[in-house]
């Protein structure tokens, strides 16, 4: 292999254990990342500038912002309040995953849980129940959610760009709602089984 690909190598080695073992924050560690393949050659400036504006990235952005103001407004601790009610017995899962999938499917992923991350631990603090029992089976239900449109997540997002870029048909909304669909619910149904017998308190 060329000495690039063993550069691009290594640095996301170092990505990947940066994360895992929390040794900065997120987005100093991808910043770091991109700089140091930047002073390496392997990324150009154009192409950098190219990807930051790319639709994906720029409907995330754009998605975060309106993410923000909702949590600002204070609207969604009330939502959440209403559809898991005030003092449940036990973790309202299927009340959780499923509109988050439903949600998913038309909003992308990332904002997504950024709306809903900070106002669901709020409601555990209320209500007694450990954050770790709801925050996973979230993120899973917004990931198949996500998986049944052609917007509901960034992935399928840019393999449409990249097929539009070399002169392929792109994605239609609903292509890939035929496979999809069947394995958002049936994994939003196995997660709710199984997320009270294995998440930790």
């Amino acid at each position: 292999m060329a000495l690039a690909a063993w550069l691009s190598i290594a640095v996301t080695v170092l990505v990947v254990l940066a994360l895992a073992f929390s040794i900065a924050a997120p987005e100093r560690v991808l910043m770091s990342a991109v700089t140091m393949l930047l002073f390496a050659g392997i990324l150009t400036p154009k192409s950098l500038s190219e990807s930051l504006g790319s639709p994906a990235v720029l409907a995330v952005a754009a998605l975060l912002v309106v993410a923000r103001g909702i949590r600002q407004t204070g609207m969604l601790a009330i939502a959440v309040d209403r559809l898991f009610g005030r003092q449940p017995r036990r973790e309202p899962l299927l009340r959780l995953t499923l509109p988050a999938a439903a949600l998913s499917a038309f909003l992308n992923n990332t904002p997504l849980v950024a709306i809903f991350a900070p106002a669901l631990i709020d409601w555990c603090k209320r209500t007694g129940i450990a954050p770790s029992r709801m925050l996973i089976p979230l993120s899973y239900a917004v990931i198949l959610g996500g998986m049944t449109t052609l917007i509901g997540t960034s992935a399928t997002l840019v393999v449409d760009g990249l097929m539009r870029q070399y002169g392929l048909a792109g994605l239609g909304l609903f292509e890939i709602s035929a496979v999809g669909v069947p394995a958002a619910l049936g994994g939003v149904l196995l997660v709710s089984l199984l997320a009270p017998r294995l998440l930790p308190e």
